[in-house]
């Protein structure tokens, strides 16, 4: 997800709310 990776770049190990998932260490990058 580009989202995602978007997301972790500026907000690493933070809980997606708007989507309702957690963004966990398997995402890490």
């Amino acid at each position: 997800m580009a989202f995602c990776k978007a997301y972790q770049a500026a907000r690493p190990r933070a809980t997606h709310s708007t989507s309702g998932f957690t963004v966990d260490p398997v995402h890490d990058t």
